[in-house]
């Protein structure tokens, strides 16, 4: 299990591929389930949820009532990935430093409400939404710490690219970027 940041590259945005932003309110949970094949490989399967809502603002009181054209914007973005992956172990130690490559999708929904208008004309309200699914790869260098005989702590970065998404998504062509996580495994 873990729990993190993320960072889309802003070619995810623009064509400009030297910028990383740091959405705010944009976090990533993320559920891996990993076997080790031998002493220092490991397969993994992981499915994570990256959301952002955006608030819309307060409209004052009095100006509804008093008949004021008002307008609201609001919505959300959610990412769903999905990825299995092989990590590779240097160590066999209590501290061991990896590097993982995977391959996934994701699946990217955004949803914008649109309100305007007035209490006496009445309000307008729009809904718009894009959705889609591509394919990424990525890379995952990170470590795992042996707490104890069942408890693993680590730390993981990883970089992801994707295709295009074919229309935009919430803003983003791509799901490219980085995701840095604190994990918290249990052994069985």
């Amino acid at each position: 299990f873990s729990y993190g940041r993320w960072g889309f590259n802003n070619s995810a945005k623009s064509r400009l591929a030297d910028i990383l932003e740091f959405p705010s309110g944009m976090n990533v949970w993320n559920l891996s389930f990993a076997r080790f094949i031998s002493e220092s490989i490991s397969v993994n399967a992981n499915i994570g949820i990256q959301t952002k809502k955006v608030e819309p603002e307060q409209p004052n009181f009095f100006s509804i009532i008093n008949g004021d054209n008002i307008e609201i914007e609001g919505g959300g973005l959610i990412f769903i990935p999905i990825s299995i992956g092989l990590d590779y172990y240097f160590l066999k130690e209590r501290f061991r430093p990896y590097l993982g490559i995977g391959i996934g999708s994701v699946s990217a929904t955004a949803r914008l409400f649109e309100a305007s208008g007035n209490i006496n004309d009445g309000i307008d309200q729009e809904e718009l939404g894009s959705s889609s699914r591509v394919p990424f790869i990525e890379i995952s260098p990170g470590f795992i710490y042996r707490a104890g005989k069942n408890v693993q702590l680590g730390l993981n970065c990883d970089y992801v690219q994707s295709d295009d998404f074919g229309t935009n998504v919430g803003g983003f062509r791509k799901y490219n970027g980085i995701k840095i996580t604190g994990m918290f495994s249990v052994v069985f």
